[in-house]
């Protein structure tokens, strides 16, 4: 299986359920939004909006390459468990065709290592500096 990385940088954003979102937000090619009765939470590249509640810096965002049919069972359950069973946590995000899995930034190299020890191959991947 494929994995992208993104080579941007995103935040996880905590609105209140009655703010507004700012129309600059959409600005950038991938924004994940979610309202519940009890807040809003945005995720979207570093810096997308100052007018939020908190915010959860440093995340790197790799998205699961080819549509996902909702037959497809276990692809999030096995990449989590490989992860996990190496104490990385992941933030995961779902479209009707896609799955995206985000990492924080200080763990993405690890991360990368792991799945591409476990058969995946991660396309863009961070440039590692010596």
């Amino acid at each position: 299986m494929v994995l992208e990385l993104s080579d941007k940088e995103y935040s996880v954003y905590k609105l209140n359920a009655k703010d507004k979102i700012d129309n600059s937000i959409f600005r950038d090619d991938f924004i994940s939004i979610t309202k519940t009765e009890d807040e809003i939470s945005i995720v979207a590249v570093s810096g997308a909006t100052e007018h939020f509640e908190k915010k959860e810096d440093y995340w790197k965002l790799l998205k699961i390459c080819g549509v996902l049919d909702f037959n497809l069972i276990g692809i999030i359950s096995k990449i989590s468990a490989i992860l996990a069973d190496k104490g990385i946590s992941i933030f995961v995000i779902s479209t009707f065709n896609t799955d995206y899995i985000m990492v924080k930034k200080d763990n993405l190299e690890k991360a990368v290592k792991i799945l591409e020890q476990n058969e995946y191959t991660v396309k863009n991947k961070l440039v590692r500096h010596r």
